[in-house]
């Protein structure tokens, strides 16, 4: 079970990482550098997934990031002459070749026959000649404004893809709000429908109530007319049992005077 737990925590950080490869390959740096961040988040030890997110930072013209995850890379893996060649590259950008240099001279001491370092060098050094037989150094200016230019259109990017995620957010938002508004509409539709089955239940006990009414021997004035009816037939009523009961005894009277005879 142990094993199991490992492999099913381990699977989803493994598809991470292919998920950036491939974002990658298709030349979509901004999605794979985001996979990688998450994958590292894991795997802090992966000294190559560092040299690939540097990549991807470089190539969205974050050199400071970039230059990060190298220094990061070279930290796990000291003796790796393409990384030391990869911060070169960085510093180049960035208008310092001299630094660039020293970069690329320490990748040739890692492994002096690593000829994309010894190439470097070569071409860094044939720059910085002519700067020097120059006398101005406007070239190596120009780079340098060239890469600080760079930088702030990369910042001004990253802030319109968030300004775009905001509005995106905020179109999310008005059609839920619009959701609600078509919900209220319905309920007080329903509450007016009740309200109608209501007065109608209403009317129709009014209608109940009258004709029972119109079908009993009531008055003007109402039940307390019937219900001085119903008394004045009651005490007829006692009157004719007395009656009958007088009338019963003065045919028993005849009766006991007829069988005297």
């Amino acid at each position: 079970m142990l094993k199991l737990k490992l492999f099913g925590s381990a699977q989803p950080n493994e598809n991470l990482r292919s998920k950036g490869d491939e974002a990658r390959d298709r030349n979509d740096r901004r999605t794979a550098a985001e996979l990688y961040q998450r994958y590292l988040e894991k795997e802090p030890g992966d000294a190559a997934i560092w040299v690939q997110l540097g990549h991807c930072l470089k190539e969205l013209g974050r050199r400071d990031e970039a230059e990060r995850a190298y220094l990061r890379a070279l930290s796990l893996e000291p003796q790796n002459a393409d990384t030391c060649v990869q911060l070169g590259h960085v510093e180049k950008l960035n208008g310092r070749p001299e630094q660039a240099l020293g970069w690329y001279r320490k990748a040739l001491v890692i492994d002096p026959a690593f000829e994309p370092a010894r190439h470097e060098v070569t071409i860094t050094n044939e720059s910085l000649r002519q700067d020097a037989s120059t006398g101005t150094g406007v070239s190596n200016l120009d780079e340098r404004i060239a890469a600080a230019v760079e930088k702030r259109i990369a910042a001004f990017a990253d802030q319109i893809g968030a300004i775009r995620a905001v509005a995106v957010e905020l179109q999310r938002l008005r059609r839920n709000v619009e959701n609600l508004d078509g919900r209220v509409l319905q309920l007080q539709a329903s509450a007016a429908s009740v309200q109608d089955a209501q007065a109608t239940t209403r009317d129709t006990h009014a209608e109940r109530l009258s004709a029972l009414e119109a079908r009993a021997p009531v008055s003007q004035h109402g039940f307390p007319a019937l219900l001085s009816q119903l008394s004045e037939l009651n005490s007829h009523r006692n009157e004719i049992e007395l009656c009958r009961s007088r009338l019963e005894a003065v045919e028993k009277t005849l009766e006991g005077t007829g069988a005297g005879h």
